[in-house]
């Protein structure tokens, strides 16, 4: 499940396994550490491809993500996005972001 919106992430093992290294460098002593791991990995599902080379999306993340036929699929650079079509033109539609400000502000140097 995605962080930020109600879309699905595929993460390649080897970066998921990666980042679970990390995260397993956080204080677990602190609850709102225990609360975010908890809840970061809440639906996680490792899945593979069938013999024809489909992904079986479980039902329940099926139905968290609210994808039913048709579905919207964009890279995130390191993962992927998999969106219900209806959820992704609610985002795509959404006039408060302006990509040219965001450009802006994520490209500045620190």
């Amino acid at each position: 499940k995605s962080l930020y919106n109600t879309c699905l992430e595929l993460h390649p093992i080897s970066k998921w396994n990666k980042q679970m290294e990390k995260f397993g460098e956080m204080n677990m002593f602190l609850k709102e550490t225990r609360d975010f791991m908890r809840r970061f990995q809440t639906g996680y599902k490792a899945v593979e491809l069938d013999g024809a080379g489909r992904l079986l999306i479980p039902k329940e993340l099926m139905s968290y993500s609210g994808i039913k036929n048709d579905v919207v699929i964009t890279s995130m650079g390191n993962f992927i996005e998999v969106w219900s079509k209806k959820e992704h033109q609610k985002f795509e539609s959404d006039k408060t972001i302006d990509v040219a400000v965001l450009a802006e502000k994520v490209t500045k140097k620190k």
